[in-house]
């Protein structure tokens, strides 16, 4: 049977990495709403307060992603961003 608590520590992690490898502060293409909107709503299917309860909790209490899950996360990001989304 499938626990979804089980892999949500991961998934958050995952959204933090995509908000860190991508947000930049004072960019308007690069905010946190836009990112929400794409990649992070696209890939995840999650709302925005969740994006942002999300972003609100401690990394140093959450499992660090494995290698192969994160150069997926930076191929899927780096599609959505490149295509017809708006942010450069």
């Amino acid at each position: 049977m499938y626990d979804s608590q089980v892999y949500l520590p991961y998934r958050i992690r995952a959204v933090q990495f995509l908000d860190q490898k991508f947000y930049e502060r004072g960019n308007t293409q690069r905010c946190h709403i836009n990112l929400w909107k794409k990649p992070i709503c696209c890939i995840f299917g999650i709302s925005s307060s969740t994006y942002r309860n999300y972003l609100r909790c401690d990394p140093d209490k959450l499992p660090e992603l494995p290698k192969e899950a994160v150069e997926i996360l930076q191929i899927m990001a780096d599609s959505l961003l490149h295509h017809g989304t708006g942010i450069k």
